[in-house]
């Protein structure tokens, strides 16, 4: 993917990336990921020519966005990788990688961002690169890789018939972006029952929540 025009690229002369969240001082891994793409992160106020670093849409983005409003310097948006970690960053676990773009993040539907654009307009005829990607996606599947990587690779699946809700964590930041609320799940959930009437219906929990609902069902039994 072609980089945006004067954003810093390892291996040049860093950019400074002026950044509003403690999480990008104080959590290392963060900080030297960003280093090694070319960023130097920084504190105080931005020129038009800096950029300024927000965590994705999380509760502190607003103060990035609002220096970005006073100062126009350009905003680049911090998150997560496809592949994270292997528990969750809730356990404490570092990012093994980040995800940057310029425009937006991925998971709001209101703005394109850079993935976006790149998979709208790129023609994809670049054959190197397309077999970098199909060698990428063989390991990924080889290797049973997810966004996190803490689970029972000799856990039998359940049996055939079922239908799959998917959920998400109550305030999820793709939640908001979405436009989804809880509301939104139940209507999933209506529709799951009315089409499968016979069928199980299982929803994956978040991590952080399977303690709790292994208690409620052994209190319930």
């Amino acid at each position: 993917m072609t980089q945006q025009s004067g954003t810093a690229a390892a291996g040049e002369t860093s950019r400074r990336l002026y950044v509003y969240n403690g999480g990008f001082l104080t959590n290392a891994r963060v900080k030297r990921i960003l280093s090694l793409s070319g960023y130097d992160v920084s504190l105080g106020k931005p020129s038009p020519d800096d950029l300024i670093g927000v965590w994705g849409q999380s509760p502190t983005s607003w103060r990035g966005e609002a220096v970005a409003d006073r100062t126009s310097a350009p905003v680049l948006r911090v998150e997560d990788a496809f592949l994270r970690s292997v528990l969750p960053g809730r356990d404490g676990e570092p990012p093994l990688g980040l995800h940057l773009d310029t425009r937006g993040v991925h998971f709001d539907p209101s703005k394109p961002s850079d993935l976006e654009m790149f998979l709208r307009e790129d023609p994809l005829d670049d054959t190197a690169l397309l077999n970098r990607a199909r060698d990428a996606i063989e390991a990924i599947k080889h290797a049973n890789l997810r966004k996190y990587n803490a689970f029972d690779l000799d856990l039998k699946a359940p049996d055939p018939g079922y239908v799959l809700v998917i959920d998400q964590t109550d305030g999820d930041a793709s939640v908001t972006a979405s436009r989804a609320d809880r509301n939104t799940f139940l209507e999933m959930l209506f529709v799951a029952r009315e089409e499968f009437p016979a069928a199980r219906i299982l929803i994956p929990l978040p991590k952080q929540f399977r303690a709790t609902a292994q208690a409620i069902t052994a209190i319930q039994t």
